[in-house]
């Protein structure tokens, strides 16, 4: 969030108040997204849109919980299977998808952004997977690691993945039915696809 935005939907949150009689009660600022922040009041939850002017406009969220977002990075030097990735994970509604296209990227990429899980090709120019996982491992251990490739053999591929990653590793062909679940074991079960 930029610096000034906070005072300006506390303020905004202060206006809401006064309007409707009464004081944020304690606790309801829920999460902040950029410009937007969630509130939970009794029995129902809004989002505010601190853009549209001074006091902020209010569009009810559906009620259960706010699930924490899991931030997910892709790397491979392939688009075409980076976009693939990104579309099937990117229907998970609290999951944030970055991309890289080596090993390289993806170090800074999770240097910046600190991402959960981190889903590597083995093979890839300027950085491979292997070689990104061991740098992982040592700069970022709490980002957890998936392997996929389309070049090794299952056990090949699973040997490595026990080495340099969590012990995960996924057949290209087979990322459309076991890339989720295999994400899913590594997330908090809050952040977890359902």
């Amino acid at each position: 969030m930029a610096q000034g935005q906070q005072p300006h939907l506390a303020s905004a949150l202060m206006q809401w108040a006064s309007f409707h009689n009464g004081d944020v009660p304690k606790g309801t600022l829920k999460a902040i997204y950029g410009m937007y922040c969630i509130v939970q009041t009794l029995p129902q939850a809004y989002l505010y849109d601190s853009t549209a002017g001074s006091l902020p406009t209010a569009s009810p969220l559906p009620e259960g919980p706010v699930l924490p977002i899991a931030k997910i990075l892709v790397a491979d030097d392939q688009p075409l299977v980076r976009r693939t990735l990104r579309s099937l994970l990117a229907e998970k509604s609290h999951w944030k998808i970055y991309e890289a296209e080596n090993g390289k990227v993806a170090l800074e990429c999770i240097q910046k952004e600190n991402p959960q899980v981190a889903v590597l090709d083995i093979v890839m120019p300027e950085m491979g997977g292997i070689e990104a996982a061991y740098e992982i491992r040592r700069s970022a251990p709490e980002t957890k690691i998936i392997l996929m490739s389309s070049y090794y053999t299952a056990e090949e591929a699973a040997h490595l993945a026990r080495l340099f990653g969590d012990g995960n590793f996924i057949e290209k062909s087979q990322t459309g039915t076991e890339l989720i679940p295999a994400i899913n074991r590594l997330l908090p079960e809050e952040s977890q696809a359902h």
